[in-house]
């Protein structure tokens, strides 16, 4: 019976002591309060985030980030960022931004009770995302399907409309010898986007197809350069795609041009 006794004791005074500890009458005191400081747009096409640590709550703060999306009250599983407690800071990078969309930002935390987001959440719009560098240079509205095909200019570049049927922005480039279809998965944004020969079409994809006296398609997982250059306007690069003509040649495609949407 001795030998139970101190571990009784511990055990009592533990309990004496968390029953002295007074409880919070707002259960929100137990949970971190933070601050979303600024979302600033920097040069370089990047936003800095800065939070601030306004009370830890009950117990330490274990988590803390940022979260955020093109809706107006952002989750805190949006595009989440967790950072290291020590510094409430980051930098999102560019390419993860559309002109065209208004983004909305807010800061997060959690200790051990749970986690809360901040009250306040700052927006920013005309976000241009830094550009992807193609390997090629190319002129305006450049067109040439391969070595032995003649360089050609797009007369003709239709606005890129929404195709929900399968989910793609699709639109057609006119030549005077070709006539090119894309249909881009999803979205049309700044990045690199893959080729694709045939459907389902995914986001980050694209189907190229084109005629010149017969019907191709580019192969796939091709690298697409797309580059923001102003609201709703997105320049197109494509340097040296294979596409196999029905003599069974291997030729290569480049292009170059301006879409609107």
């Amino acid at each position: 019976m001795k030998k139970t006794v101190p571990f009784v004791l511990v055990s009592v005074a533990i309990l004496f002591f968390n029953s002295c500890r007074k409880p919070y009458k707002d259960v929100n005191d137990y949970f971190p309060k933070i601050k979303l400081e600024s979302a600033i747009l920097q040069t370089d096409g990047t936003v800095l985030l800065k939070g601030k640590i306004e009370s830890e709550g009950a117990s330490a703060i274990e988590y803390l980030g940022f979260c955020y999306g093109t809706k107006s009250t952002p989750k805190i599983v949006d595009n989440q960022i967790a950072l290291s407690t020590s510094d409430f800071t980051t930098i999102v990078e560019s390419s993860k931004f559309d002109i065209d969309s208004t983004y909305y930002f807010r800061a997060w935390a959690a200790n051990g009770y749970g986690y809360s987001q901040s009250s306040n959440i700052l927006s920013l719009d005309s976000i241009i995302a830094a550009p992807v560098i193609p390997p090629c240079n190319l002129s305006a509205n450049y067109v040439k399907l391969g070595s032995s095909y003649s360089a050609d200019t797009f007369s003709t570049i239709g606005a890129a409309t929404y195709n929900s049927a399968s989910n793609s922005w699709d639109f057609t480039a006119s030549a005077p010898s070709t006539r090119v279809k894309f249909s881009f998965g999803n979205a049309i944004t700044t990045g690199v986007y893959s080729t694709r020969d045939g459907t389902p079409l995914f986001e980050g994809q694209v189907i190229i197809s084109f005629t010149s006296f017969y019907y191709y398609r580019l192969q796939s997982e091709n690298n697409v350069y797309v580059n923001t250059i102003g609201h709703n306007t997105y320049e197109v690069t494509i340097c040296e795609v294979p596409w196999v003509d029905d003599n069974g040649i291997t030729n290569y495609f480049n292009a170059k041009f301006t879409v609107n949407k």
